[in-house]
């Protein structure tokens, strides 16, 4: 059994007395600033917050640069990596790219570096659980990421900031966090009370310190000069958006004009692992399509026995919406020995750039229900996703309940919705993709679960979070290569033995 990680993007929560932000230059000098504990009454400019984290990825990508003639966001963040003390014993550090690094026996839970996730928005800080077994991290825009047992409790990511988010730190029993601004806002969340800010004072705060009881925290002051180094990183989308998104249409032939039916309300009784399947050895993938699903009715199974694409299916061909890096070609979906391949490989038609399969399953879409593909990778290279994408021509939302980032260890599962691209992401970081598995998603009016060979990995149960409209299957890889990232080596597939799918009885 393969060890279950589970995160949804949040911050980082336990720094007691380390700083919210290390300041990687000499040159600064600080001053503080004490509230709580008897402290003066204060005035925030911010007050208190409770909005669900904002998404990272985005449809376009975006650049942010930091250097000593830019703005104020970019001056509140050093360019270094930031760090939290296990109480266990260790510490961790992480990078701008949310790259984890651990010293001193101090486990490893999981990271947007390591799930591939691409962020808008640089890391500038990392808090610690109190019994070690997980820790948040913060972007400058107050997105949250949760890892091991840290939990969500809101975020700023959703919200417009008057200065970037530059530190945080968790309350002692780990069942709240503040976020700190670089004007000296203070967000609170949780059960992390409110004891005073420097908003509206026209100062700059570089750090957060909380007393060990929590019942006070301390702002560590800019009194010197910013000293920024110059560093330009760009951060590609990693918006996994089918042509649709692009103005694109698959080659077969969708139904155009299409609008989201009223979603009806079907019985709550669903199961949390995937309905039974029979090994048969004349299979690709060494096992069948499954049967019957308690409480629900196959209303679809496909095991893609013949040479061209089934009906209602159609191959994807173009660039995708905000990643004109990348190219989609109809030549590289192929239907052989009883697979479904979704290849990648340097075509001469197109220059001989990287080009990628996908495809759409526009003849079927439904409101709620479960779905299941079993399939395998075989390198690294290419993102993989296996994907719900609504039949409005509005996005988000979109439920990607199998997408690997290009590596072949791990995956993730995220919700996309809102206007503004919010996401809650759960991740497994051990199962190995080049093996052959089966993913499923099953969505209700009131949960998604996310499961592998039956093990669930991750569920969503804010209401708000769940999409309540049409919508389809779809299969695709897609590349970065002019980001440095999901980019190919070598010639690689996403084989797809077959797919089920099941309506709430």
């Amino acid at each position: 059994m393969p060890t279950i990680h589970r995160f949804a993007k949040r911050i980082p929560a336990r720094t007691r007395w380390l700083f919210g932000l290390l300041v990687a230059t000499s040159a600064v000098l600080a001053t503080t600033v004490g509230f709580g504990l008897g402290s003066s009454t204060q005035a925030s400019g911010h007050g208190t917050v409770a909005h669900r984290e904002a998404g990272h990825a985005e449809a376009a990508p975006r650049t942010f640069t930091t250097t000593a003639a830019t703005t104020t966001e970019t001056q509140s963040y050093s360019g270094g990596r930031q760090m939290a003390a296990d109480p266990t014993g260790g510490y961790w550090t992480v990078s701008w790219l949310g790259a984890i690094a651990s010293f001193g026996g101090a486990p490893t839970f999981g990271s947007p570096s390591l799930s591939g996730i691409h962020l808008a928005k640089p890391i500038i800080g990392m808090a610690a659980t109190p019994d070690g077994q997980g820790y948040w991290l913060v972007a400058s825009d107050g997105g949250i990421f949760t890892y091991g047992d840290a939990k969500f409790y809101g975020s700023t990511g959703a919200i417009h900031l008057n200065q970037p988010i530059i530190g945080m730190a968790a309350t002692p029993d780990g069942q709240g966090y503040w976020l700190v601004a670089s004007d000296g806002g203070v967000f609170t969340f949780g059960n992390a009370p409110f004891h005073g800010s420097l908003g509206g004072s026209g100062k700059t705060a570089i750090g957060m310190i909380v007393s060990p009881a929590g019942d006070g925290y301390t702002l560590v002051e800019m009194g010197g000069t910013n000293v920024v180094p110059s560093l330009t990183p760009v951060t590609p989308s990693t918006t996994t958006a089918p042509p649709s998104a692009a103005g694109l249409v698959p080659t077969g032939t969708a139904p155009s004009g299409a609008t989201p039916t009223t979603p009806t309300t079907p019985a709550s009784t669903t199961t949390t692992t995937a309905p039974s399947a029979a090994a048969d050895s004349a299979e690709p993938s060494g096992e069948g399509p499954p049967g019957a699903m308690a409480g629900y009715t196959q209303s679809y199974v496909n095991d893609f026995t013949g040479t061209t694409l089934p009906a209602g299916w159609g191959a994807y061909s173009g660039k995708p919406g905000g990643d004109p890096g990348s190219q989609w070609g109809a030549a590289h979906v192929v239907v052989s020995n009883g697979m479904l391949q979704l290849e990648t490989y340097q075509d001469s038609a197109y220059g001989g750039e990287w080009v990628t399969g996908g495809v759409s399953q526009y003849g079927e879409s439904q409101t709620y229900g479960a779905y299941y593909v079993r399939s395998r990778v075989t390198g690294p290279g290419p993102t993989n996703v296996e994907l719900l994408w609504p039949v409005a021509p509005v996005w988000p939302p979109e439920i990607d309940f199998n997408e690997t980032g290009g590596a072949t260890i791990g995956t993730s599962a995220t919700v996309h919705w809102g206007p503004g691209n919010n996401q809650e992401q759960h991740s497994d970081e051990t199962v190995n993709m080049t093996q052959w598995h089966t993913w499923g998603v099953i969505w209700t009016p009131t949960s998604i679960t996310y499961t592998v060979d039956g093990v669930v990995f991750g569920t969503v149960t804010t209401a708000s979070e769940i999409p309540n409209q049409p919508m389809t299957l779809d299969l695709q890889q897609q590349t970065w290569c002019n980001s440095g990232y999901a980019c190919p080596t070598s010639p690689q597939s996403m084989d797809i033995d077959w797919v089920a799918e099941y309506t709430p009885s």
